[in-house]
C-alpha cells in the first residue's frame, strides 16, 4: 500500500473479493491509505461483477469509497435483493435521502433483521413524514426494532422530546412508551 498507493487497490480488491477468510473491515483500514479515486474505481468495478451475496461482504469498504459510487450499489441491492441478510447489510450503508422509498418498504419487511436496519436508516436519513412509520415500529413484536425506532425518533427531526413521548403515549402500548423514554434519556446531554 505504501509502496504503490495508486496500483495497490487494483491488486488487492479482486483478491479481497475472492478470499472469504480476509477481514474486510481490516482491509478497509489498509485501503484507506491508498489512492481514494483508485479504491472507488476498483470498488465500482467489483460491484458490477459480483452477485449480491458476495457483494454484501465488501460493503464495509463503503466507508472509504466515494459516496457517489456506493449509493447506486446500495440502491440496486435494496431494489433487487430478496435475502434478509443482503437487505440488512445494504440498509446499514444508507446515507442518502434518495434511498428513502426503499427504506420505507424495508420497514414493512417480514424479517425483523431488515426492519431493525430500516428503523436505524430512518434515524439517519428520515424525514418528518416518516414519523408515523416509526411510531408503528414502536409496536413491533421484536424488541430491537422498537429500540431502533425509538432511537430514530429521538435523534431525527420528528418533533421535540415531548412530541415524541406523546406519540408513544398515544399508542397505548406501555412497551412503546418505555422504549421511547429510554431512547430520549440516552440522547439527553
Amino acid at each position: 500500500m505504501r509502496i504503490d498507493p495508486e496500483g495497490a487497490p487494483a491488486e488487492l480488491l479482486p483478491r479481497l473479493a475472492r478470499r472469504g477468510d480476509w477481514p474486510v473491515p481490516l482491509f478497509a483500514t489498509v485501503l484507506a491509505e491508498a489512492s481514494a479515486p483508485r479504491v472507488s474505481e476498483g470498488f465500482a468495478a467489483l460491484c458490477r461483477e459480483l452477485p449480491a451475496t458476495a457483494l454484501v461482504r465488501l460493503l464495509p469498504l463503503a466507508s472509504i469509497v466515494d459516496a457517489g459510487r456506493v449509493e447506486p450499489v446500495v440502491a440496486a441491492l435494496l431494489d433487487r435483493a430478496d435475502e434478509p441478510e443482503v437487505l440488512a447489510a445494504a440498509l446499514r450503508q444508507v446515507r442518502s435521502p434518495a434511498l428513502l422509498d426503499a427504506v420505507r418498504r424495508a420497514a414493512r419487511h417480514a424479517s425483523w433483521s431488515v426492519r431493525v436496519q430500516a428503523a436505524a436508516a430512518l434515524g439517519r436519513v428520515g424525514e418528518p413524514a416518516d414519523r408515523e412509520l416509526l411510531a408503528g415500529l414502536l409496536r413491533d413484536p421484536e424488541w430491537w426494532v422498537r429500540y431502533r425506532a425509538a432511537q430514530a425518533l429521538a435523534a431525527r427531526p420528528y418533533g421535540s422530546s415531548q412530541d415524541v413521548l406523546a406519540l408513544a403515549e398515544a399508542s397505548g402500548d406501555r412497551f412503546a412508551r418505555d422504549i421511547v423514554r429510554q431512547a430520549l434519556a440516552e440522547v439527553r446531554p
